[in-house]
């Protein structure tokens, strides 16, 4: 060996020794600092995880309810989401309402699971990974785009569960969680399908896709036959092509065009910021290494995430250019983010030390665009006003559910009203729901209205929340609203309950 290789060998060892120690100082200072931050993190997360009862969770609540009272989901009790998300929400509703908060925290730390797994395959040492999967991933789940009880969050976490059982080379049960995932959270099916497809292409495992496919099939099998069984397999499909024609109705301003039109109505200030840090960072990232000329290349599993974390977001915004409608359904896009955190974490954790607050504070100001920049003043209003407000309400009897009560303790009711539902079939088991669509649109086809002014006349009960009314400058709604007060006023007695209405029949049949 000359002497410029002895050298070159002297100088590899001695950088190998720097870069040993420098992982070990990393390590011991950044051990210290993870417990407390995560415990920091964690005590302030969880008043913002409290579902409540208010508007769309309201209906989520009532519709449980009424699978619990024995109801068949899209023809006894109608809404539009996917049938795992009510089984999951029914399931703990049998043992407690304060079972939501527990589903919800179940969400989060599958979610973190999965982030830990990925972060580990793709080459973050533990410290790293353990704070990139409990202390980020929780406070981009939570942030400015969250809204507790809701779907995206199930839906997030089974994304992420696809891709690290896919990393982690589990075909199988990728394609198991494939197919929990349709019937859980459709929307985001195409996010996850197009991740495995670029894992599987960059590992060029075309093979994996044999029993991927083959447990995908299996799954989805047994849930369709669990559905055909419960007789809800073909209301629940035509649920589907209902959620296409809402998606597609007069809610898009067509002035954008139809792709256009639906990004503008998820485009708040949370979800420009989030989709703006995860492109940015993309674009940093592949630009640098493009920059360096081959010096410093990306490394293998580095380039895997960046480029998953790519698909990921394209996907997102393909999925909100299709069906996005409200601001909360621009939380696909943590999916990227959370992602582009993770390689954040990798690929600059030996500068995220205690001593370095440079690197702290820009770790920090990162999760913050990736969450949305409203998040930290959320986590305040749920701790003051939100999450206690929330808890009580879990396990409160709704003031429409007590306006039914005061009539007998079991019969028939119908509701009049849209999303203001309190969750008011909590306390109703013993009654019978007469109209499948306790929540009325001014955007539902007249063929829905007509149907539940239709089926009025079978309710005993009928109860009209604050929402029930004419609208000014709406035929089609006004047209089905003089339907129902013909009905009210040939058969029924109301009376005020409260901020609702109550009506009895008269003949007391």
């Amino acid at each position: 060996m000359d002497v410029g290789a002895k050298g070159l060998a002297a100088a590899s060892n001695a950088q190998d020794r720097d870069t040993r120690t420098g992982t070990r100082a990393y390590v011991r200072s950044l051990g210290k600092w993870v417990p407390v931050s995560l415990l920091v993190i964690w005590v302030a997360l969880l008043p913002r995880i409290i579902p409540g009862t208010s508007s769309d969770r309201g209906i989520f609540v009532s519709v449980a309810e009424r699978l619990l009272a024995g109801d068949t989901l899209y023809r006894d009790v109608w809404d539009n989401k996917d049938p795992l998300f009510y089984y999951s929400l029914a399931l703990g509703r049998t043992i407690s309402p304060y079972a939501d908060i527990l589903l919800e925290l179940t969400w989060i730390v599958s979610a973190g699971t999965a982030v830990y797994v990925l972060a580990r395959k793709l080459g973050c040492n533990a410290p790293g990974a353990l704070f990139a999967a409990f202390g980020m991933t929780p406070l981009i789940l939570t942030g400015g785009l969250y809204r507790p009880g809701y779907t995206h969050l199930p839906g997030t976490a089974l994304v992420l569960l696809v891709l690290a059982a896919t990393v982690s080379r589990r075909f199988a049960a990728a394609g198991f969680l494939l197919a929990i995932l349709a019937c859980l959270k459709l929307v985001m099916l195409p996010i996850a399908l197009l991740l495995i497809l670029t894992v599987i292409t960059l590992r060029k495992e075309w093979r994996a896709l044999v029993p991927g496919s083959a447990a995908f099939a299996l799954c989805a099998a047994a849930l369709a036959g669990l559905l055909y069984a419960r007789g809800e397999l073909f209301p629940y499909l035509q649920a589907q092509l209902a959620n296409v024609s809402y998606s597609q109705g007069d809610l898009v301003d067509e002035r954008w065009g139809s792709f256009v039109g639906h990004l503008m109505l998820v485009a708040s200030i949370d979800a420009v910021v989030v989709a703006t840090a995860v492109a940015g960072a993309i674009v940093w990232v592949f630009a640098e290494n493009r920059l360096a000329g081959g010096t410093r290349p990306v490394e293998r599993r580095s380039l895997m995430l960046w480029a998953c974390a790519a698909t990921a977001l394209v996907a997102a915004l393909v999925v909100l250019g299709f069906t996005g409608m409200w601001d909360h359904h621009g939380q696909v896009l943590y999916v990227p983010a959370i992602l582009v955190g993770v390689g954040a974490v990798q690929r600059f954790q030996s500068g995220f030390n205690v001593r370095s607050k440079l690197h702290m504070a820009a770790l920090v100001g990162l999760i913050v665009a990736l969450s949305g920049p409203t998040a930290p003043l959320r986590y305040g209003g749920a701790a003051l006003i939100s999450g206690p407000r929330s808890l009580a309400a879990l396990n409160d009897v709704s003031a429409e559910a007590r306006a039914v009560l005061s009539v007998g303790p079991s019969g028939t009711y119908a509701r009049l009203g849209a999303n203001d539902d309190d969750g008011h079939a909590y306390g109703l088991r013993d009654w019978k729901l007469a109209c499948p669509r306790f929540q009325q649109y001014a955007f539902d086809t007249a063929e829905v209205l007509n149907s539940v002014a239709e089926c009025l006349p079978r309710a005993e009960v009928i109860l009209l929340s604050p929402a029930a009314g004419p609208k000014d400058g709406d035929p089609t709604w006004n047209a089905y609203w003089a339907k129902v007060e013909s009905t009210l006023r040939d058969g029924y007695a109301c009376e005020k309950w409260q901020d609702e209405r109550i009506c009895t029949r008269r003949d007391g049949k």
